[in-house]
């Protein structure tokens, strides 16, 4: 039972929505302050996936603002990169953020979306 709850808590739900972020580096002088926006693809306690077009490195710091298909609240949230890796397309990342600062709220919203949709990865009966 343990190692189900754990594998719960670590699934990756997948999700339809859009994902605007900026990154917190002195050193994307182009683009800083800016808003930019990511695919939406994934959704777990710990974090979100998101198909993006520039390569950015791990442990960079993005704010990002996350709007699920559906839900009519944004859910704003400071996030780190994890993981970055080119796609098979060559013109797209997928980018791995987990949560670094989340509002309790938001937390609730998160936490209600992956128990309705956890069909989506384990066969429920």
């Amino acid at each position: 039972m343990i190692n189900f709850i754990d594998e719960m808590f670590n699934k990756k739900i997948p999700v339809e929505g859009i994902t605007l972020y900026k990154t917190l580096s002195k050193d994307d002088i182009e683009m800083q302050g800016l808003f930019r926006q990511a695919k939406l693809i994934a959704i777990h306690k710990k974090g979100v996936d998101i198909i993006m077009k520039e390569k950015v490195e791990e442990k960079t710091i993005m704010l990002i603002k996350i709007h699920i298909k559906g839900e009519e609240r944004e859910i704003k949230a400071s996030c780190i990169v994890t993981n970055c890796e080119k796609l098979s397309d060559d013109k797209s990342y997928k980018v791995e953020l987990e949560f670094m600062i989340l509002k309790s709220i938001d937390i609730k919203l998160i936490d209600n979306y992956i128990t309705e949709n956890l069909d989506k990865v384990f066969k429920i009966t």
